[in-house]
């Protein structure tokens, strides 16, 4: 009798944690889709505490890309305010931070290339931003809305490295 119910209450707790981490994906879907909400609406600390609570559960994968690859946007965006004022690049260096982490989970994730390049462009360091532009152009969804400004971007540092190039600047 004790045996059957050992076996029924380890089946229980199995259920348990089998039905927990089904509802922590769940929720981490559900929070990155709260924070894209807030990230196109320009509230980008909402965005990132909810993007970072996604992580914080995310078990799946994809899960846990779309997190970081929302953190690294949500700070590529927060950054450009207080790089323009006084060079303060602490946004830009935790986009880069999460763009990478996200290349550690998903290593074709384009948009995370594109966001790298990005702040590259954003603090000149054109052959940083051109060489990352060229990687997220490898894997690039040209039918998704940010294809086309990834490249827009990108011929405008192929623009300025060759007038650099030519002038000698």
């Amino acid at each position: 009798m004790k045996k059957y119910f050992v076996i029924a209450v380890m089946m229980a707790v199995m259920a348990i944690a089998l039905i927990g981490s089904t509802y922590a994906e769940e929720s981490a879907a559900e929070l990155n889709k709260a924070a894209v909400t807030s990230l196109r609406a320009g509230q980008l600390d909402k965005a990132i505490e909810l993007f970072d609570k996604a992580l914080k559960s995310a078990a799946d994968p994809k899960d846990k890309t779309s997190a970081l690859l929302g953190l690294s946007s949500s700070y590529l965006e927060k950054g450009i305010e207080p790089f323009a004022k006084s060079r303060n690049a602490a946004f830009y260096e935790k986009s880069l931070t999460y763009a990478m982490e996200c290349l550690k989970v998903s290593p074709n994730q384009w948009q995370a290339l594109g966001n790298i390049a990005t702040v590259f462009m954003n603090t000149d360091d054109l052959e940083k931003a051109d060489y990352y532009y060229k990687e997220a152009e490898k894997y690039a969804d040209i039918n998704s809305p940010f294809y086309d400004q990834m490249i827009s971007q990108h011929k405008e540092v192929k623009e300025v490295l060759a007038l650099r190039k030519k002038t000698g600047k």
